[in-house]
């Protein structure tokens, strides 16, 4: 009766504050469910699917899930495995005869690879692919089979099964492999096979589909619309970002989840196959939290809570469930830019279970002066993660302080041994493990607790770099179009006798130290190719182009002016 009480008054909440908050944010339209095991406990669309239409939003109206597809296609892999299609540890060169993957690490690392590293993401793929990715256009027509038959093209970031590394080409190869397996479309497969049984009829990973659906939702991104070409409405990336689908079916399929496999009564996933999704593999010592398989899995309010998000191409999205309290949540919206896609959900979900139990102190070990603490300062120094996240490690006295790109906070760091802190905030106790190689420099720092980690870019210790004389032929401005339209611009310079990438990110500026693997194919300290060896270069697997310095300009005044117009939508609501 509380829980009803308080859901009563976080609806009038929102229902109040729900006007102004899509206004500020420059947001058309979004839906919203709220559900527990059994019932849905409410339900709204607001706004519009489109500006140029308006036509209103319902919880029946499709939106692109983006990122949240992931959760769907791993799923469906399980629904594969169950059947005795797939094998989760079989390696992916038993599907794929003719597959090949390039690795400085090993060779033939797709015989390595199993489809449990893929949907868990620690493969060590990269996160895009040369044809088929958000680096495309409203008018390409890149097939399925032909993005999965670029991905050779690409580099492993990291050995398989080493770290986590959010990869859409991870996912996408499970679905083309469940394709091949169940000798059906991938989409075709879902439907039948998750979508049926679940009763998502208004779900669909056929872009043609969902084209034809009058109520469709449009997707809206300032900085696309300032470029002055159109927004793609075709996801390449199928089974890692295809998926349209309504608020009423994503919130069908949480409760699905809820139920532990169940609908009405009818086990359609075996609970102990469900468990593997819901289960990090390959934890860490000392890790409760991270990516299961296709799901993100957290730790909050004392309980366990799986969540995913996913944005872009207009799109934002954001699902949570707490298994074991019984409640979800999903919010979509037609845009990409705001603040609401975490916190409106995750604050809705607070209103309903009331105050946050209080936090039992955990027992922290002692600190100690083992080791040497001037040593320590080679830890000092940038460490990057998933751009534009990292942590900047700086002294204050004779202690190491962290703190994250953007922000002004500073952690002190507390070492319990030479190579392991922790660090406190209000909200949570965090531990740390300075990863070190064989003459004792770092190599990267994990959380200990996510399996996270962030590789070691650059730092005052580090040695001058060989200099070579041929790297000037790299250096220089680069150009790729993300979305069409979007500037991403790169520039390699030398410092310190050695190439860094620099990325064009005005919030949070970061210059990345390449490493020559061979003559022009370079390796960021992320593990990012960055290759001149074929007929164009690649970044990431991202195709790119060089430019003057006369086209470098006006591809800036394009940025600044799409940041500019983006924060004046958002002011006017529009």
């Amino acid at each position: 009766m509380a829980r009803h009480g308080r859901l009563e008054r976080a609806i009038e909440e929102l229902e109040r504050e729900r006007p102004r908050r899509l206004r500020r944010e420059g947001i058309p339209g979004a839906a919203i469910v709220v559900v527990d095991a059994d019932r849905t406990l409410w339900e709204a669309g607001f706004g519009v699917t489109d500006r140029e239409h308006r036509a209103p939003v319902t919880p029946d109206t499709l939106f692109s899930l983006q990122s949240c597809s992931k959760t769907f296609t791993a799923t469906a892999a399980l629904l594969g495995v169950q059947e005795g299609l797939l094998d989760p540890d079989c390696p992916i060169a038993s599907y794929l005869p003719g597959f090949r993957l390039q690795s400085r690490f090993e060779t033939a690392p797709e015989r390595s690879i199993t489809l449990r590293h893929l949907l868990a993401h620690k493969a060590g793929l990269t996160h895009e692919a040369p044809l088929g990715s958000n680096y495309t256009t409203a008018s390409e027509r890149v097939s399925f089979k032909a993005h999965v038959e670029s991905i050779p093209q690409t580099w492993l970031r990291y050995p398989v099964g080493q770290r986590y590394a959010y990869s859409n080409l991870g996912i996408d190869l499970v679905g083309y492999i469940l394709q091949q397996a169940s000798g059906m479309a991938f989409s075709d497969y879902v439907r039948q096979k998750l979508f049926v049984p679940l009763g998502m009829a208004r779900s669909t990973f056929d872009f043609h589909t969902f084209q034809a659906m009058p109520d469709r939702a449009r997707g809206h991104d300032a900085y696309v619309r300032v470029a002055g070409v159109p927004l793609p409405e075709r996801v390449p990336m199928i089974p890692s970002g295809g998926l349209y689908a309504s608020a009423r079916d994503v919130a069908r399929f949480i409760r699905f989840h809820l139920n532990r496999g169940q609908v009405d009564g009818r086990q359609v996933l075996n609970e102990p196959i469900l468990r593997e999704m819901v289960t990090v593999p390959f934890a860490g010592e000392g890790q409760f939290e991270g990516y299961g398989l296709g799901i993100a899995i957290h730790r909050l309010r004392g309980t366990v809570l799986h969540h995913h998000s996913g944005g872009g191409f207009g799109f934002l999205c954001s699902m949570q469930w707490y298994p074991e309290l019984g409640l979800g949540i999903v919010f979509v919206t037609n845009s990409s830019h705001h603040a609401l896609q975490w916190d409106l959900p995750h604050g809705v979900l607070d209103s309903i279970l009331g105050p946050a139990p209080e936090r039992e102190a955990a027992a922290l070990p002692e600190p100690t002066e083992e080791g040497d603490a001037a040593a320590r300062g080679a830890f000092v120094g940038q460490y990057v993660g998933r751009l534009p996240d990292g942590w900047t490690i700086s002294r204050a006295g004779d202690d190491l302080v962290m703190r994250s790109y953007g922000s002004k906070d500073r952690r002190l760091l507390r070492f319990y041994r030479f190579d392991r802190a922790y660090t406190q905030t209000p909200a949570r106790t965090s531990h740390w493990r300075f990863e070190l190689d064989d003459q004792g420099r770092p190599v990267c720092l994990e959380h200990l607790d996510s399996g996270t980690a962030y590789d070691y870019n650059a730092g005052p210790a580090d040695p001058p770099g060989p200099d070579k004389p041929e790297w000037r032929t790299y250096t220089g401005t680069y150009l790729a179009l993300a979305l069409g339209g979007v500037p991403d611009l790169m520039r390699i310079r030398r410092k310190n006798g050695a190439l860094y990438l620099a990325l064009a990110n005005p919030v949070r500026p970061i210059s990345l130290r390449l490493e020559e693997h061979r003559p022009g194919l370079f390796f960021t300290s992320t593990g990012e190719a960055v290759d001149f060896t074929g007929e164009r270069p690649l970044f990431g697997g991202v195709p790119v182009q060089r430019i003057g310095l006369g086209e470098e300009v006006r591809q800036w005044l394009v940025l600044l002016r799409g940041q500019v117009r983006a924060w004046w939508a958002r002011r006017r609501g529009g």
